[in-house]
């Protein structure tokens, strides 16, 4: 609770400088519910390709986000690293609302 708003605007910002292509990806999985096997269907690619598309996006938007807590609390890389424990159970629901309103 105590860190919820920064992980959201952090998390908001994140998705904000994601490639389109990312975006994209991350919409028609967690809003549409498109699993790895139809994902990989629509975009023509193996079902191995998606899943590495999708595992690199992720990445990249943990990596962005824990960059910006760290930014604006000025944590210690270890204390975000429990904080963040906490919050990755919460990320595709927090993560599928912030998706809904991104461009």
């Amino acid at each position: 609770r105590e860190y919820r708003e920064v992980f959201q605007a952090s998390l908001k910002q994140a998705i904000a400088v994601l490639s389109i292509h990312d975006r994209l990806l991350l919409k028609q999985h967690l809003l549409d519910g498109l699993g790895i096997d139809e994902l990989g269907k629509l975009h023509r690619v193996h079902r191995a390709t998606l899943a590495r598309w999708l595992a690199k996006t992720r990445a990249k938007l943990l990596a962005e986000t824990q960059r910006r807590m760290v930014a604006e609390l000025s944590l210690p890389p270890g204390e975000l690293a429990e904080i963040m424990g906490l919050i990755k159970s919460r990320l595709d629901l927090s993560l599928s609302r912030l998706l809904v309103s991104a461009p």
